[in-house]
C-alpha cells in the first residue's frame, strides 16, 4: 500500500510541475505576442486557442496535487459538529469518497471516449492552428485520471486510519 501511495504521490506532483510549467509557457507567449504585435504589427494567430487550451489543461492537471494538499474546498458544515475519531464521521468520509469516485467516473468515461473518437477521426480545431483536438481533450483526461487515482488513495488512507479527520484541520490529509 505504501508503494501505491507513494506512486500516487510521485504522479500527482508531476503532473502539478507540468502546470507549473504550462502557466510559464502561457506568460512567455502573452509576452510573445506583446513583442510581435508592438514591433511587427502582425500577431502569432494561435494565442487565444493556446492560452484556452493550457488554462483548462493547468486546472485539470492540478486537481490530483489539490486534493493531495488538502487544498480542494470541503464543506465542513455537518463534519465540524461530529466527533473525528467517531466512527460515523469514517463512515461519512468514506461514503463521500465512495460518491466522488463514482461521479468521477461519468466524466472519465466521456473524456476518454472523446479522446478516442477524435484521436481516431482525425478532428482539429478548424481554425488557423487546426490543432488536432484530442490533445486539449488529452491532458483534461489525464488530470482527471490523476485525480480519481488521487481520490483512491485518500480513500485507501481514510479507510487504514492514516488520515485526521479533524474537520477543522482539513488540509491535513495525512501526508508527510
Amino acid at each position: 500500500m505504501k508503494t501505491f501511495q507513494t506512486i500516487v504521490f510521485f504522479i500527482s506532483r508531476a503532473a502539478a510541475v507540468l502546470a507549473g510549467v504550462i502557466i510559464v509557457y502561457m506568460v512567455c507567449h502573452i509576452l510573445l505576442e506583446i513583442f510581435v504585435r508592438s514591433a511587427f504589427a502582425t500577431s502569432t494567430f494561435s494565442l487565444d486557442e493556446l492560452i484556452g487550451y493550457s488554462v483548462a489543461a493547468c486546472a485539470y492537471l492540478g486537481l490530483g496535487y489539490t486534493l493531495e494538499k488538502g487544498g480542494l474546498i470541503r464543506v465542513n458544515l455537518v463534519l465540524s459538529k461530529m466527533n473525528p475519531l467517531s466512527r460515523a464521521r469514517k463512515i461519512i468520509e468514506v461514503l463521500c469518497c465512495i460518491g466522488t469516485l463514482i461521479a468521477m467516473g461519468l466524466p472519465l468515461w466521456y473524456f476518454g471516449r472523446s479522446v478516442i473518437i477524435k484521436y481516431g477521426s482525425g478532428y482539429t480545431s478548424g481554425t488557423m492552428l487546426n490543432a488536432p483536438q484530442w490533445i486539449p481533450e488529452g491532458f483534461l483526461l489525464v488530470g482527471l485520471i490523476i485525480f480519481w487515482i488521487q481520490l483512491l488513495a485518500y480513500l485507501f488512507r481514510v479507510l487504514g486510519n492514516q488520515v485526521d479527520l479533524d474537520a477543522t484541520r482539513a488540509a491535513n490529509l495525512g501526508i508527510e
